[in-house]
């Protein structure tokens, strides 16, 4: 056995030896405090157990929140987060898991904590989608631990986590979506705003666009890449799946927008020497992407004046998509459209249109049957 029990006092200590040696001596390590010989023994069970199976011993004894933080500094490099995506799961760890269970060491760390964290996050009003985007970070760190053998599992695996609710989109009917872009057309800076209606595309597929992704002899566009706000401006990346990666047919109207958007582009280029070098699209007078914070105080303006729903800009994307639903486009196609990973996606998302849609065929059946009665028994 690679260590023992002994009494001290009133109470008993268990010993061990990790296997590493340091200046030629094996590193022992100790803890006290057991109220009884047999906590003690099960205490160091387990640790040997957690040693031969390879678990690093050592580095499970530290704290939660030094953990978390130390992984996600590496774990970004290494999958070269997003900045959004860094800020989130930074957010969710030092706002949220840090001061409820921060202080518990990595290896202490049981099931119930878990389930404090929880209760926690719902007293203080959190939803459950909210909560589960928590958990899921967490999960993420700790099953980096798992494969690294520095915890033996995950204590999550453990934990009954909440529902999220399903989300129902919200969005605008045909004519709200043509009052809209009405309003639009006068004002060029929501330009990126007619290309999320007429395209469904996600705000920041509009804003990753440059110019050399536009055919308009074919009337096509490419979309892949996207942009995510970052210090100073934006970070761009390839589309995060295969799927989001798509070639989409430019309506009529979109091409007159891009037109549009070009001329009133054109009166910085006389005045700023390597105005867009890069060729970014939504470049404006600043030799600048438009930021996110004004297009969002524009689309929000927009939205007051034509008095129409205060909704996302995401969901114009829903807007669009319960357009061609609506319009029987085939859900395959308008999957291929929005660029979801499968028709499913689509169908879940929407199916509320698809409910809506069914009136026709009940409408069907009462008529080819209007003449039969029912005889009651």
């Amino acid at each position: 056995m690679r260590g023992s029990v002994i009494k001290r006092g009133n109470t008993y200590m268990a010993y061990y030896y990790t296997g590493e040696k340091i200046n030629g001596e094996y590193v022992r390590k100790t803890k006290s405090g057991f109220k009884t010989k047999k906590e003690a023994q099960k205490f160091l069970r387990s640790v040997i157990d957690d040693i031969e199976a390879g678990i690093n011993i050592q580095g499970a004894d530290v704290l939660l929140k030094r953990f978390l933080i130390d992984w996600l500094d590496e774990y970004s490099k290494i999958a070269c987060l997003a900045e959004n995506t860094y800020r989130g799961y930074h957010t969710n760890i030092v706002n949220h898991v840090i001061p409820v269970i921060g202080d518990i060491k990595l290896n202490s760390l049981k099931p119930e904590h878990i389930d404090k964290l929880l209760l926690i996050l719902t007293d203080k009003g959190l939803s459950a989608t909210t909560q589960r985007y928590v958990i899921a970070v967490l999960r993420k760190a700790l099953n980096w631990a798992v494969k690294r053998r520095i915890i033996s599992y995950n204590v999550i695996d453990y934990v009954d986590i909440p529902k999220s609710e399903k989300y129902i989109p919200t969005f605008l009917d045909e004519q709200q979506l043509q009052t809209l872009l009405n309003y639009c057309f006068d004002n060029p800076l929501l330009t990126p705003i007619c290309l999320c209606i007429l395209l469904g595309l996600r705000r920041g597929e509009a804003l990753g666009l440059k110019w050399s992704d536009f055919d308009f002899n074919n009337k096509t566009v490419h979309i892949q890449r996207t942009a995510s706000p970052s210090k100073g401006g934006y970070h761009f990346s390839p589309c995060k799946t295969e799927k989001s990666n798509r070639f989409l047919s430019l309506p009529d109207i979109a091409v007159s927008v891009l037109e549009n958007w070009k001329m009133y582009q054109s009166k910085f280029y006389l005045t700023i020497d390597n105005f867009n070098s890069d060729d970014y699209v939504f470049y404006n007078y600043t030799c600048k992407i438009l930021s996110c914070s004004a297009i969002r105080r524009y689309y929000k303006k927009a939205l007051q004046d034509c008095n129409l729903p205060d909704i996302r800009i995401h969901d114009l994307r829903h807007s669009y998509a319960t357009l061609l639903l609506k319009k029987n486009i085939a859900p395959k196609v308008a999957s291929k459209m929005l660029g979801h990973s499968d028709t499913r996606t689509t169908l879940d998302i929407y199916t509320h249109v698809l409910t809506n849609m069914q009136e026709p065929v009940t409408n069907a059946i009462n008529d080819t049957f209007k003449d039969i009665t029912v005889t009651k028994q």
